[in-house]
């Protein structure tokens, strides 16, 4: 790394950990559409937003939010959780879990893990079909939905039926700016990492789930990556898919080929903030305002909808 960047880094490092403690207090306070639940985890309790679908007995989404484990909390995408559920006809957990830079990466994939498995042997409280189980996650979100699957496999508890990832942040390990010229967040990018994980531990594959081998796949739910073409992630995001099919499962990755980092979540939002703006970059901003994140984002719902329509049970 050259001392430039690395200057950025650290000064940048402050005023992005003040962010990201206000960031908790907001999620605490904000209004929500869902149900606002605490999950009674071993040692811990476990924020949780819960919305149900209209109709007894319909399938689970538990979804775990962006933020670079720095950032989010399942209150603050409340927007796009409500439209999912609606659209898609299924219950949906938004999942909070512990974040960096008190907790690491294991304590938040603790919490990730036993709140999927905790939802999933309380179905009947909750009112969902344990048999229709998806995990799905936005970029850090999709990280940790990949690595519940590899947990869950390890651990024979494979009770997933689908697997949605949405730009996900699969490699923790390379340098972002290694990955190419359009890497996310600018020095940002290297903060959440550097904050969330040493670099000893980065390649597990828990951790970074694009290197993950045959044995940890095998028996993986269907993947299906949704990546965007003006973002260095899609390039793991392809791998990841590719490596899921090698195994002998189905991974599928759509690229939107003009979208940015976290089209997805912006999609459903009427304004961004100075920080956002910042983060996703001058194309990211122009496909805002001229409404082609909408655009794309209605279309990677409308694929997931057809997902779950073409498994009707």
């Amino acid at each position: 790394m050259n001392p430039e960047l690395r200057n950025k880094i650290d000064s940048s490092l402050p005023g992005l950990l003040r962010q990201a403690s206000a960031t908790i207090s907001v999620n605490r306070m904000v209004g929500v559409n869902g149900e606002r639940v605490i999950l009674p985890l071993e040692g811990r309790d476990i924020e949780m937003v819960y919305y149900r679908a209209a109709s007894e007995n319909a399938p689970l989404i538990v979804g775990y939010h962006s933020g670079g484990w720095l950032f989010g909390g399942c209150a603050l995408n409340d927007i796009m959780w409500t439209a999912m559920s609606e659209a898609l006809g299924v219950n949906i957990a938004s999942i909070g879990y512990r974040k960096a830079p008190k907790f690491k990466w294991r304590e938040s994939l603790a919490d990730a893990y036993d709140s999927a498995m905790y939802l999933y042997d309380h179905s009947k409280e909750y009112g969902f079909d344990k048999s229709r189980v998806s995990l799905l996650g936005p970029s850090a979100g999709g990280n940790m939905a990949a690595a519940v699957c590899i947990k869950a496999l390890r651990e024979n508890r494979m009770v997933f039926d689908k697997l949605f990832l949405l730009y996900p942040l699969l490699d923790v390990s390379t340098e972002p700016e290694l990955k190419g010229a359009e890497y996310y967040g600018g020095p940002s990018a290297y903060i959440m990492n550097e904050q969330h994980i040493s670099a000893e531990e980065s390649t597990d594959p828990l951790a970074s789930p694009v290197f993950a081998g045959p044995d940890d796949l095998k028996g993986f739910p269907d993947t299906y990556c949704y990546a965007a073409g003006h973002d260095v992630l899609n390039h793991e995001d392809k791998i990841f898919a590719d490596k899921v099919t090698d195994a002998g499962g189905k991974g599928i990755c759509i690229i939107e080929p003009e979208m940015s980092h976290c089209y997805f979540e912006l999609g459903f939002r009427d304004r961004l903030t100075d920080f956002e703006k910042d983060f996703i970059g001058p194309d990211g901003v122009r496909s805002f305002d001229s409404g082609a994140t909408k655009a794309a984002t209605y279309r990677t719902l409308d694929n997931i909808k057809k997902v779950f329509e073409n498994d009707k049970r």
